[in-house]
């Protein structure tokens, strides 16, 4: 007989149990102490509303406890057994692995690997050891399947986001792109989606994992977008690599809680792979994701704008993005002298594919744009007048109704107002007004 087993270390010694009775693999983040628990409990600690009394797999098994001291920030792997609910204690995941059950095996059962032994977590070893307190399974953590459910095959996406393989089922995702990390910008929010870039001309919120798995975010970032979407939504996932399309089997996948992040996990390679849930993946789009105007929802694109916050010195201002041609940085494009009487323009911009008038921000809103890593040039399209103007850089990116643009009909630098999502209220640039002040067809 054959079993996957879920292999980890603590200390010194590599544990494993069988991926079948696992439910889900969490940070500790804190643990309440138990007074008069078994000598097996360390305390107990909380996952997604479940408490589990988390165990000490040392004192199970009989080897040194000193690891289990200080379990704060270690891994704590979520079990169900017959009625037992408990968090086994670990350092960190190694893998999970095929290996080979033998009858006689007893309730403490050793698997030799090279110049390692696998020390196995068996079903008698806790039906015989562990004692733990009795705590019921919220029925609404089981996701239960069916054995119709098991025989369909699915797809996976799998991606590496730092040390973790994680997968999306395939019919959510629209596309792959690679990104250059200079050209992502970050905006100020307490949201895991708090990035946004320009993909095929087309602006684009996108999440960073790290920071919703509480791990913080890489310097660098990701060298992927992973698209993910639903019916006119869409939302990007920062990738570091793109690692496999996977046809596998609902049999051959470990199924969780569709309440958490992850509902399931399963094996690749001997690798743990975390499989998003759709209840997670439903909500971030729902919450997050920008609705995507395509010609057959001409109507649906009339009554919502995709509004660009930007900040030009220490005032932010909105911009509507069908008037955005692009977001250039300051330091990737060249900016040349024109002979002009104007005091509103600085030169032209010139990239490999085209030129723009720079218009000069500080002379037309009195507000200066320091020159640094973050400052972004934005090219504009504003019925027949284009240009560009230095941005110091992105603050936000929403869509909103019609009706939370108000406009000012009288000839200014800012043509009204857009009452963001939040309810915070930004005033609209008028691109317009800063090209034809800038060509002095305007009184001032």
């Amino acid at each position: 007989m054959k079993v996957d087993l879920l292999e980890f270390n603590l200390g010194d010694k590599i544990l494993g149990i069988r991926t079948d009775f696992v439910k889900s693999v969490f940070e500790i983040e804190e643990v309440e102490l138990v007074h008069g628990s078994s000598g097996h409990v360390i305390g107990l600690v909380k996952h997604s509303e479940q408490v589990y009394p988390l165990v000490c797999p040392a004192r199970l098994v009989g080897t040194d406890t000193k690891p289990c001291k200080s379990p704060i920030g270690k891994i704590a792997i979520a079990v169900s057994y017959k009625g037992k609910v408990f968090a086994l204690l670990a350092d960190s995941i190694l893998r999970i692995e095929e290996v080979e059950k033998k009858i006689e095996e007893t309730s403490l059962d050793f698997h030799k690997k090279e110049k390692e032994t696998i020390i196995e977590i068996s079903p008698e070893l806790i039906e015989e050891r562990l004692d733990v307190p009795l705590l019921m399974e919220k029925e609404k953590k089981e996701h239960h399947v069916s054995e119709e459910e098991l025989k369909i095959e699915v797809v996976y996406l799998i991606f590496r986001v730092g040390r973790r393989l994680i997968a999306i089922p395939a019919e959510k995702v629209r596309k792959v792109e690679e990104i250059d990390s200079e050209n992502v910008d970050t905006i100020p929010t307490s949201s895991w989606v708090n990035k946004v870039c320009i993909l095929a001309d087309k602006a684009m919120r996108l999440g960073d994992l790290r920071l919703a798995l509480g791990e913080g975010e890489e310097e660098k970032g990701g060298n992927y977008v992973v698209i993910i979407g639903k019916g006119n939504k869409q939302l990007g996932i920062v990738a570091d690599d793109i690692v496999d399309l996977l046809p596998t089997y609902r049999a051959q996948i470990s199924q969780g809680s569709e309440d958490e992040m992850f509902s399931s996990f399963f094996n690749y390679k001997g690798k743990l792979v975390y499989v998003l849930s759709e209840k997670f993946l439903d909500s971030i789009l729902e919450q997050s994701a920008l609705e995507v105007k395509t010609e057959d929802r001409q109507i649906k694109a009339t009554k919502e704008k995709e509004i660009l916050v930007v900040r030009i010195g220490t005032k932010k201002f909105a911009v509507k993005m069908e008037n955005v041609l692009g977001i250039l940085n300051y330091g990737e494009v060249k900016i040349t002298s024109y002979p002009t009487t104007s005091p509103y323009i600085k030169g032209i911009v010139v990239t490999s594919t085209f030129s723009h008038l720079l218009y000069d921000v500080v002379t037309l809103l009195g507000e200066k744009v320091e020159i640094n890593d973050e400052t972004k040039i934005l090219v504009f399209k504003d019925e027949d007048c284009e240009g560009a103007i230095l941005i110091s850089e992105i603050e936000d990116l929403f869509s909103v109704p019609e009706e939370r643009i108000f406009y000012d009909l009288k000839p200014h630098i800012t043509a009204g107002a857009v009452l963001s999502p939040n309810g915070e209220t930004a005033n609209l640039l008028n691109l317009k007004f800063i090209a034809l002040k800038a060509c002095q067809k305007v009184e001032p």
